[in-house]
């Protein structure tokens, strides 16, 4: 029997996304599942028509913002998230742990010595926001100092190319 064909699709240009696909890509080849992954990399308008046109058995997709969220739902094969830029995701998702991350950062740097730290995020994204509530707990509970700083998401876009 030919193995599953899933579509791995990211945003041209990010670097965070590209390297979600590749930590997707080291798991099945450590693991004994029959999956054969295309990847393509593409600019975000394209991702859409990119899934639309797909005729394989599933897709992951990275940066699915609830917009696409809706109309993804209705394809005939099964479609992941794998970004937690929404706070629900419209789709089945797979996603880390955002408050665990930025809480073991801040730990981190504060058993290293450094009492006044600085959470920069992007501005209205949901996994920053609960990052940032990570750091801020374990700031917290050591008695540091946090300073806040947002971004645009124009800025970080324009970092990202």
């Amino acid at each position: 029997m030919a193995g599953k064909r899933v579509l791995a699709l990211c945003a041209s240009g990010s670097a965070m996304q590209r390297q979600v696909l590749t930590g997707v890509a080291a798991w099945l080849a450590r693991h004994d599942v029959d999956w054969r992954m295309v990847y393509r990399e593409l600019p975000a308008p394209e991702i859409a028509r990119a899934l639309r046109a797909w005729r394989g058995d599933g897709a992951l997709a990275v940066e699915l913002e609830t917009w696409r969220g809706h109309w993804l739902k209705r394809l005939p094969m099964p479609t992941v998230n794998t970004l937690g830029q929404v706070e629900e995701p419209q789709l089945p998702s797979v996603l880390g742990d955002d408050h665990a991350i930025g809480r073991v950062t801040a730990e981190h740097l504060l058993e290293r010595g450094y009492r006044r730290l600085c959470f920069v995020g992007e501005r209205g994204s949901g996994f920053a926001a609960r990052r940032a509530d990570g750091v801020a707990a374990a700031v917290a509970a050591e008695g540091g100092h946090l300073v806040h700083a947002a971004v645009s998401n124009a800025i970080r876009r324009g970092g990202d190319r």
